[in-house]
C-alpha cells in the first residue's frame, strides 16, 4: 500500500523580505499622513466676485448739466415814446403772425426824436439788408451740407464710409437746415423793426399820428409781459417777449478738459429733464472761450458752453428747464470690454487678474476708451475670460480663488 502525504510545511521569508514589506507600508502610510496634514492645513481658497469679458458695442461720453433756451425770441419793444393801452395778451398764449399784439397812441416828437426816428429807420434798414444776407449765406451752407450728406449716403451703400461719417454728415445738414430756419426768421424780425421804425416816424407830422399798432413778426407763443397794464413807454422799452416752444436747443456747460473732446455732429441725450425717455440731440457748436465759474465746493472751474440742436424736443419740454446732457465723443460696434471694477493698477500699467482653474493669474492689459462701467481692451485677455472683480489685499499671483 502506498503510504499517506504527509503535508509539507510552508516555507518561511527570509527575515530581510519581511522587515523591507514593513518598511515601505510605514513609508505609505506616513506619505498618506503627510498628504492628508498638507491638504487639512492648506490655505483656504479665496472668495471672489468674477465677471465675464465681453465683446460688443461701446460708447464714452461726458456730460454735465445745462438748461434748454429757445432759438428764436423775439422781444418787442416801443417804438416810440407814447401811452401803450393795456395789453389783452397773457403770458402762455399764442399769436398768429401779423396779429396785432400792442398798440401805442404816440407823444409828439420834437426836433431831437425825430433825428433819432429817422436815424432808426436807416438802422432798421441796414439791419434788414445784414438779415438777407445772412440768410444768403445759410441758404449756400445748407445746400454744401445737402451735397455732402448724398455723397456720403453714396459711399456708405458702397461700404466706403462709415457710420459715423454718414450720422456726422446728417447732423451738419440738419443744424444748415435749422441755421437757415433762423435765418429766416432774423429777417422776418428785421422787417418788423422796420416797419416799427417808420411808424415812428408818423408822430412827427401835427397832431400826432393816430395809434401805432405792434404786431407778431411770426407765429409764436408769449413768454413774458412785463407789464400788462396801459402806460407811458419811452423808445426801447420792453412790451412782451415771444418764441416758439417747438424751436428749442440745449445749452450745456461743460468743463473745458471734456469740451476738448467733443465735436460737432457728436449724438446727445438730453436726461433728467422730467420725462421718462432721454431725448435726442446734435452738437450744434462748441463755443470757442470758456468762462470761469465756482463750483458749490467753492472751486474755480473753466466751462464751455456746448450748444445741442433739439430735432423733436418734446411738447412738455419748455423755456429754461434744466437738463443733464450726455455728449457720445465715441463709440464702436464690436470691442473687447473689461468692468471697470475688474482694472486694478501695476505699476505704471493697467492689468487684472483671470480665474484660470482655481487660481489667480495676472495679467497686464492695454487700455483704450473707457466710461462709467467698462473699459475697452485693446490686449492682455479675450472674450470669455473671467476676471476678478474688485480684487482685495488677499489676491496675488497664483493665490487660490472661487466664486462667491
Amino acid at each position: 500500500m502506498d503510504e499517506p502525504e504527509t503535508e509539507r510545511p510552508a516555507p518561511k521569508r527570509p527575515a530581510a523580505r519581511r522587515k523591507s514589506g514593513r518598511r515601505w507600508i510605514l513609508l505609505g502610510a506616513a506619505a498618506a499622513l503627510i498628504l492628508l496634514l498638507a491638504f487639512a492645513l492648506r490655505p483656504e481658497a479665496v472668495k471672489v466676485d468674477l465677471a465675464a469679458v465681453t465683446q460688443g458695442p461701446m460708447s464714452a461720453s461726458v456730460q454735465d448739466r445745462g438748461q434748454t433756451r429757445v432759438l428764436d425770441r423775439y422781444v418787442l419793444s416801443s417804438p416810440v415814446s407814447g401811452t401803450l393801452e393795456r395789453i389783452p395778451f397773457q403770458a402762455g398764449e399764442s399769436v398768429r403772425e401779423g396779429e396785432v399784439v400792442a398798440r401805442i397812441a404816440p407823444s409828439k416828437l420834437s426836433a431831437v426824436g425825430g433825428a433819432q426816428a429817422r436815424a432808426a429807420v436807416a438802422q432798421a434798414e441796414a439791419a434788414v439788408r445784414a438779415a438777407r444776407a445772412s440768410a444768403g449765406s445759410a441758404r449756400a451752407r445748407t445746400a454744401l451740407a445737402a451735397k455732402e450728406y448724398d455723397r456720403q449716403s453714396a459711399l456708405k451703400a458702397q461700404g466706403i464710409a462709415s457710420s459715423q461719417d454718414l450720422d456726422k454728415a446728417r447732423a451738419n445738414h440738419d443744424a444748415a437746415v435749422r441755421d437757415l430756419d433762423a435765418a429766416r426768421a432774423a429777417v422776418t424780425q428785421a422787417n418788423a423793426n422796420l416797419a416799427s421804425a417808420r411808424a415812428a416816424l408818423l408822430a412827427l407830422h401835427p397832431g400826432g399820428a393816430g395809434i401805432i399798432e405792434i404786431r407778431a413778426p411770426v407765429g409764436s407763443r408769449i413768454f413774458a409781459v412785463p407789464e400788462r397794464s396801459g402806460r407811458a413807454v419811452a423808445p426801447g422799452d420792453p412790451i412782451l417777449t415771444l418764441g416758439n416752444p417747438r424751436e428749442i436747443e440745449a445749452v450745456i456747460d461743460l468743463l473745458s478738459e471734456d469740451a476738448v473732446k467733443t465735436a460737432v455732429g457728436d449724438r446727445v441725450q438730453l436726461l433728467d429733464w422730467g420725462g421718462d425717455r432721454p431725448v435726442p440731440g446734435i452738437v450744434k457748436t462748441v463755443e470757442a472761450s470758456a468762462f470761469t465759474k465756482i463750483s458749490a465746493l467753492g472751486i474755480e472751474e473753466q466751462r464751455v458752453h456746448v450748444i445741442v440742436s433739439i430735432p423733436d424736443p418734446p411738447p412738455s419740454l419748455g423755456d429754461a428747464y434744466r437738463v443733464q446732457g450726455r455728449i457720445i465723443v465715441w463709440s464702436s460696434p464690436e470691442v473687447v470690454q473689461i468692468p471697470i471694477g475688474a482694472l486694478t493698477r501695476f505699476g505704471a500699467r493697467w492689468g487684472t487678474y483671470v480665474a484660470d482653474k482655481g487660481r489667480a493669474r495676472k495679467r497686464d492689459l492695454e487700455i483704450g476708451h473707457r466710461n462709467d462701467e467698462t473699459a475697452e481692451v485693446l490686449s492682455g485677455v479675450r472674450a470669455g475670460d473671467r476676471v476678478i472683480v474688485n480684487p482685495t489685499d488677499e489676491i496675488s499671483n497664483g493665490v487660490r480663488v472661487s466664486a462667491d
